[in-house]
This record gives C-alpha cells, sequence and structure tokens, in this order.
C-alpha cells in the first residue's frame, strides 16, 4: 500500500510540474499568469519558475482562496 501512495504522490507532483512548466513556457516575455487555489500548496513550486510570485487572500471568495499572480 506504501508504494501505491508513493507512485501516486511522485505522479501527482510530476504532473504538477510539466502543467507550470507548460504554462510558464507559453507565456511571453513578462506574462502574468494567475490562478486560485485553496491553499498555499503550489508556491514553492511556482517560485521555481517564474521571475515573481504575489499571493492574496480573497475571503469573500465561498470558500476563501488564495490567488496567486506570477510573472515570468
Amino acid at each position: 500500500m506504501d508504494r501505491i501512495l508513493f507512485l501516486r504522490k511522485y505522479m501527482e507532483e510530476n504532473l504538477r510540474r510539466q502543467i507550470i512548466y507548460n504554462v510558464y513556457s507559453s507565456l511571453k516575455r513578462s506574462g502574468i499568469f494567475i490562478m486560485f487555489q485553496y491553499s498555499l500548496q503550489m508556491k514553492i513550486l511556482l517560485k521555481k519558475y517564474f521571475s515573481s510570485v504575489k499571493t492574496d487572500f480573497f475571503l469573500l471568495n465561498f470558500p476563501p482562496a488564495f490567488v496567486y499572480f506570477c510573472k515570468k
């Protein structure tokens, strides 16, 4: 069971990296990528790709969410 959980987590991380890489690659120079998430889980990964990553918290959203503003 531990092997299955490990493989699943590895595959999910790999997929996240591929998606962020593809988004980054498709942006023009100084392009901006905006995304929202209900946690800060992606912040470290986003900082590896983008020169600037800023977050804001939208309490009025239901449920409240974090919005990432990422600049290439």
